[in-house]
């Protein structure tokens, strides 16, 4: 945080990827204004999906039904909570495995959790996975879900939108910039392993519900979390800065 605050405080103008964190960032900056400009896709992302195939050793451990989370293993990605939801999701939706992507410390913590919980037989490592691979999975799931307890702008939340699936997030700030619960995506309380549960089951047995969301999502991220949107927008923050050090420049020279 020292070295970030210097930065800060030397830089022409100072952008964040989310509200929630600009907000963050002016309090710590003694309210100096820090403007938000949301991270996006690249819309060629879209089709890379059509030109990805799944290694067949990957392929190979797919369960039939999942939902999967994209992560690399951290506790502010509380994976945690996804396994432990998933001892009542286990009860009521026998087939439905949950994967979980990335590699991490806590990795061994969080297979103990699973073997206590009695889900080790539908909880699955996948370990570091190709990020086309892993949205290639992605596209065949019930659900993404994301129960993050802290987030920049969330790239997953994106990602529901460029493979079309419905996603289920926290209700941390940064995802409610991205989501308007019940609309594009499902919505619940951070550290509810109950309420993340409930959500998993109620996309499971509603296909409706799973299409309009998925829908509804794509849409959102189409029409206003594109690369070239964002980069307008920091092309007017540069363009900015350069007049202000112009203007600066010039008054100086006067003395």
């Amino acid at each position: 945080q020292t070295l970030m605050l210097e930065l800060m405080r030397g830089a022409g103008a100072s952008v964040a990827v989310s509200n929630w964190l600009a907000q963050k960032a002016a309090a710590m900056n003694d309210g100096r204004p820090v403007r938000c400009i949301h991270n996006a896709l690249n819309p060629r992302d879209f089709q890379l999906l059509e030109d990805t195939t799944l290694p067949a050793s990957l392929a190979a451990k797919l369960p039939a039904r999942y939902a999967i989370l994209l992560a690399n293993i951290h506790p502010y990605k509380a994976q945690d909570v996804a396994i432990a939801a998933w001892k009542k999701v286990r009860r009521q939706a026998t087939d439905l495995h949950l994967l979980l992507t990335g590699t991490g410390a806590m990795e061994g913590d969080l297979r103990r959790q699973a073997e206590e919980l009695g889900v080790d037989d539908r909880v699955h490592f996948l370990g570091h996975v190709l990020r086309p691979h892993a949205l290639k999975i992605a596209q065949n799931a019930m659900c993404m879900i994301a129960p993050s307890r802290s987030e920049g702008l969330p790239y997953v939340g994106l990602e529901a939108g460029l493979v079309g699936r419905p996603i289920i997030t926290s209700d941390i700030g940064p995802f409610l910039e991205l989501v308007t619960p019940e609309k594009e995506a499902l919505v619940v309380p951070v550290d509810d392993a109950n309420a993340l549960a409930a959500a998993v089951l109620r996309l499971d047995g509603d296909v409706t519900l799973r299409e309009r969301l998925a829908v509804a999502m794509q849409a959102r991220i189409r029409a206003d979390f594109l690369a070239p949107v964002m980069a307008v927008r920091y092309e007017q923050v540069y363009r900015e800065v350069m007049a202000a050090d112009t203007k600066t420049r010039a008054g100086n020279d006067k003395y």
